[in-house]
């Protein structure tokens, strides 16, 4: 799903890329609040007339506790995602499609810490892979890492009684959805997509089933190692 650079008009790609800059600026101030803490450190004060063994305390932003378990959590995450996005897989009329990886990164790590997950991911791709273009990376992050995630942990979120099965149906439907907006933008340039449309849409119906049934998995074995998980009360 990862569009490359000369796709996309540029009077698109722009302002995406804009969009996709201040939605991962919030998320990575709001992680960044999370994870650090201003913790007391103790100076010896310098020699002094008369002498004195006082100290001086000040006030330093290091890495909590539980933000490193949080980081640790995020870079686990974010080198499967890493891994499966680079496995391209022709299916149907020879379409190639990967799992994004974008529900299963909010429902472990909820969705602020997913998005900064995911432009990290998307970002080492395009610049030092060439997989999508660092100017269309805008777009790459608005669809998979902003509207995969969103979509997943909303309609998760809005059901009261959560199991294994409504996070898999949410991972299905975020997936298809978002095949189904980057259809819509490269609709734009119909010369080059228009007639694969169909093929991209249903490769992805296809993802998705397969997604959701990896998410599951893989949150269950993530629960077996007693790791905290953001999205609460799964019932089996």
């Amino acid at each position: 799903m990862h569009i490359p650079d000369g796709f996309i008009n540029n009077n698109i790609t722009g302002p995406a890329l804009g969009s996709a800059g201040a939605f991962a600026a919030v998320a990575f101030h709001k992680i960044y609040r999370e994870v650090m803490q201003r913790v007391a450190v103790a100076h010896k004060q310098l020699a002094t007339i008369p002498a004195t063994s006082a100290e001086i305390t000040t006030r330093q932003t290091a890495v909590s506790k539980s933000g490193k378990r949080q980081l640790w959590q995020m870079a686990t995450v974010g080198s499967f995602i890493f891994l499966i996005q680079l496995i391209d897989v022709p299916l149907i009329n020879g379409t190639p499609g990967h799992l994004l990886g974008g529900a299963l990164a909010a429902f472990i790590l909820g969705p602020w810490a997913a998005m900064v997950t995911m432009a990290i991911v998307l970002s080492i791709q395009a610049i030092i892979l060439g997989d999508g273009g660092t100017i269309a990376l805008g777009i790459n992050f608005l669809t998979m890492g902003v509207i995969a995630i969103w979509t997943a942990w909303g309609m998760s979120s809005m059901i009261k009684k959560k199991t294994h099965a409504i996070l898999g149906l949410s991972t299905a439907l975020s997936v298809i959805i978002t095949a189904l907006v980057t259809a819509t933008i490269m609709q734009f340039d119909t010369s080059r997509f228009g007639g694969n449309v169909q093929s991209f849409i249903l490769t992805h119906c296809v993802i998705g089933i397969a997604e959701a049934g990896v998410t599951i998995v893989l949150i269950r074995w993530w629960q077996s190692q007693k790791q905290s998980i953001a999205i609460a009360d799964i019932k089996k």
